[in-house]
């Protein structure tokens, strides 16, 4: 390791004042990234030229690392190059499984995303991030049932959950399956989940879970105008509009703003008979 240090130093890669931890990904650490100013375009190219010296000369670890590095900054093809690679030789490694679901679920390939989250979960049942990522990839395949399956299935297992990772995951498990429900056309169970989503975590700390909480109260509120249940539908946004009238979260005045449209269209629309 200091012979390694004292070539990087030698070489102008490393300044003497810093110090490089042991790790197969340490090229890929913030301490790295100085040497590249943001006006300079090299880093790119150095890149990939590690990366065609990692395809013939790495291990698999490098080039996951690479792999995570690429799919950090959201270019998920080149992602796809390195993760793929690493999984011929490591296929038992459920962060590289996952890290690749991510992958073929932003490019778009559904079905390829599906098989790597089934694999997750097949070394760790218990991945709720899986399990749920399973769940909306069975929806964009138009997998309804299966969709909805997965999505209970998040909340037989993390339902009673703590940790407020595992309570987020759960709340937008319980509104997907609203939503899904919805379109459905099976209102009823649809308004029962997002009264579940209300009925947990309504009244919660966590300021990840307002954005849930308020698009059950705006979906419920639309699924209840769709059944002409027209009291109860401006209850239900007077109720978002409480809770979040003033929110400064984007998208949940997103959500408030389309609440005031639905009230304003109600308003300006003849009473039901």
């Amino acid at each position: 390791m200091e012979v390694a240090a004292n070539a990087l130093v030698r070489d102008g890669f490393l300044r003497r004042d810093h110090s490089l931890a042991a790790s197969h990904d340490s090229y890929l650490t913030a301490d790295f990234f100085p040497y590249y100013p943001s006006h300079v375009s090299s880093l790119e190219h150095d890149l990939e030229l590690l990366g065609d010296l990692l395809v013939r000369h790495g291990t698999p670890r490098d080039l996951q690392s690479l792999g995570v590095y690429w799919k950090t900054m959201e270019n998920y093809e080149r992602a796809i190059t390195y993760l793929q690679k690493a999984a011929t030789s490591n296929l038992r490694d459920p962060v590289l499984a996952f890290d690749l679901g991510v992958a073929f679920f932003h490019t778009k390939r559904f079905h390829q995303a599906l098989a790597a989250f089934r694999t997750v979960l097949g070394i760790e049942p218990d991945s709720s991030t899986a399990r749920y990522n399973l769940g909306v990839a069975l929806g964009l395949l138009g997998r309804s049932e299966e969709e909805i399956q997965a999505y209970d299935e998040v909340l037989r297992r993390f339902g009673d959950a703590p940790e407020p990772a595992l309570r987020e995951q759960v709340a937008m498990a319980l509104f997907n399956k609203g939503a899904r429900l919805g379109q459905l056309n099976r209102s009823e169970e649809a308004i029962q989940a997002f009264d579940e989503v209300l009925r947990r975590f309504g009244d919660a700390p966590e300021p990840t879970l307002r954005e849930p909480v308020a698009k059950a109260l705006v979906n419920k509120g639309i699924t209840l105008g769709q059944l002409n249940r027209r009291e109860e539908e401006i209850q239900v946004y007077d109720e978002l509009l409480r809770r979040f009238g003033d929110a400064p979260e984007p998208h949940i005045r997103g959500i408030v703003e389309e609440a005031r449209a639905e009230l304003k269209s109600l308003g300006d629309s003849p009473a039901s008979p």
